[in-house]
């Protein structure tokens, strides 16, 4: 009698992953294999089938079944693949006025595309700096599903510009003009644009220029630069003039009537100006000193003196 031998197949699970669950190597037996046997994987006697300890890559699993010489065994490989690839490259610190951009950008070379981006919990495609407003934001990107799923978290910040700075024009002379404007919180220094053709970049508060015309007309902007690595966007622009060159008006303290003698002595006569930002000299008959205003009665040949004139 020709006894035939037992049937031995099974069927490996598919999609097996690094993270799929373990589980009993008796579940892959097809309803007409005979149960009792034994399984090896990788020529090792085994029970269960754990992805997480075989590790990625292919296993050759064997079900031996029967008693001599009625003995039959059936060998398969079943493969582990590896979790998809999910890494993505948060960018630096943006700012609120930084555009939008579609989050797949971010994604590293290998990453499998066709995933999912969540911010702060929140399904989403583009990452819009100006909508979401300055802050931490968590950012994860999910591809492929459980057990075989794959997810990565990693935060994005969006800071905030300092404040718009506010010149006003502070004080002008005939060369020079000063603008000044309250400091701004946040900000680490100023650029000043000057008649839009020239930048300056100053740390405090205020800025001066010098060498201009008397009557001479600037134009200033000032921008605040962050701290954070964000920029203000420029001030409206304000308009300073210099002063104009105004002559200065002279007046000579009246002196009583002297006479005109050796035995006179010197007079250091005095004077009103309605200016006295100039340097001025003394001239005229009877001058001694140009610089003092020194005058003398005895001074020949004139009798009387009128008229002195300070330029």
């Amino acid at each position: 009698m020709v006894l035939p031998l037992p049937v031995a197949t099974w069927a490996p699970p598919p999609n097996l992953c690094i993270g799929s669950p373990v589980f009993n190597l008796n579940t892959m037996l097809l309803p007409s294999s005979q149960t009792g046997g034994t399984w090896t994987v990788n020529g090792t006697p085994a029970t269960f089938f754990n992805p997480a300890v075989l590790g990625v890559g292919p296993h050759v699993v064997t079900y031996t079944v029967g008693t001599f010489p009625c003995i039959n065994n059936y060998t398969q490989t079943i493969e582990i693949n590896p979790l998809p690839n999910a890494t993505w490259t948060p960018p630096p610190p943006l700012c609120t006025t930084a555009p939008a951009f579609n989050l797949n950008t971010l994604l590293s070379p290998g990453a499998l595309s066709g995933g999912t981006w969540r911010i702060n919990g929140a399904i989403a495609t583009t990452f819009n700096p100006a909508t979401l407003g300055a802050g931490n934001f968590n950012v994860s990107y999910t591809v492929g599903s459980a057990p075989c799923g794959a997810t990565i978290t990693q935060p994005i910040t969006v800071n905030a510009p300092p404040a718009v700075p506010q010149p006003t024009c502070g004080q002008v002379t005939e060369s020079a003009i000063t603008i000044n404007w309250p400091a701004v919180a946040g900000a680490s220094s100023y650029i000043v644009n000057i008649n839009n053709n020239q930048q300056v970049t100053v740390t405090g508060a205020t800025y001066t220029s010098t060498g201009l015309m008397p009557g001479q007309t600037v134009q200033y902007q000032v921008q605040s630069l962050g701290a954070n690595g964000c920029n203000s966007v420029f001030s409206g622009s304000i308009s300073c003039t210099t002063t104009l060159c105004i002559p200065a008006v002279v007046t000579i303290d009246p002196v009583a009537p002297l006479c005109n003698d050796n035995a006179a002595s010197e007079i250091q006569l005095t004077v009103n100006l309605s200016d006295t930002t100039g340097i001025g000299a003394w001239s005229g008959s009877g001058i001694t000193d140009t610089v003092e205003g020194i005058f003398s009665p005895a001074w020949p040949p004139a009798p009387t003196w009128c008229g002195l004139i300070m330029k």
